[in-house]
């Protein structure tokens, strides 16, 4: 027992980590995880304290088009950190929104039922429009934390955010789901 104590009084007394390190992954790997993907457009950022203490922010979405299932017109997604009163929480690589941004969102749905962008910012694509033409463009947010590449990845190679028109970004997904229900049906999984 005075060991658990003692190392539990050396990890308290550690300085915190300056960076995360996360997992990449690929626009495969996130069209199968996730519980949703939707566009969408930011219309309340707020911070709150959940009943167990945790700082929270939570973003709420209107829901404008769903390429893969359906959380509602409306979506509140919950990422950790933010500010209450004089209280702030900060939590590497999540991703922070503004109100009136449209993004494309990767969703993943806790057993709670709280939604979150998968894999933090790497589930998060803002949405740009040419001026001229309106024509809408996705820009994976870049991450500002190192990236981890699992063995099943092809290795060697920078990690670059992923640029979509928005019809080849609806193509894309098409394709990823239809792959995914294809090995389902056979049987296997996705390595």
């Amino acid at each position: 027992m005075l060991l658990l104590l003692l190392l539990l009084a050396a990890g308290a007394a550690s300085p915190p980590a300056s960076a995360s390190v996360l997992i990449h992954l690929t626009f495969a790997e996130m069209t199968e995880q996730s519980s949703a993907i939707l566009l969408g457009r930011c219309i309340e950022v707020k911070s709150v304290r959940t009943a167990e203490g945790e700082i929270v922010t939570q973003n709420v979405f209107d829901a404008q088009e769903y390429y893969k299932g359906n959380l509602g017109l409306r979506v509140t997604i919950t990422e950790p950190g933010g500010r209450v009163g004089n209280f702030i929480s900060e939590s590497s690589g999540v991703p922070q929104f503004t109100v009136g941004e449209q993004a494309v969102l990767f969703v993943w749905t806790s057993r709670s039922g709280r939604h979150q962008v998968i894999g933090y910012t790497q589930g998060r694509f803002r949405v740009r429009r040419d001026a001229q033409t309106g024509a809408a463009s996705l820009r994976q947010s870049a991450s500002g934390e190192p990236m981890l590449e699992p063995p099943t990845h092809a290795h060697g190679a920078e990690v670059s955010p992923l640029v979509f028109s928005l019809t080849s970004f609806r193509s894309q997904v098409a394709v990823e789901l239809q792959r995914a229900a294809t090995l389902k049906r056979a049987g296997g999984s996705r390595q």
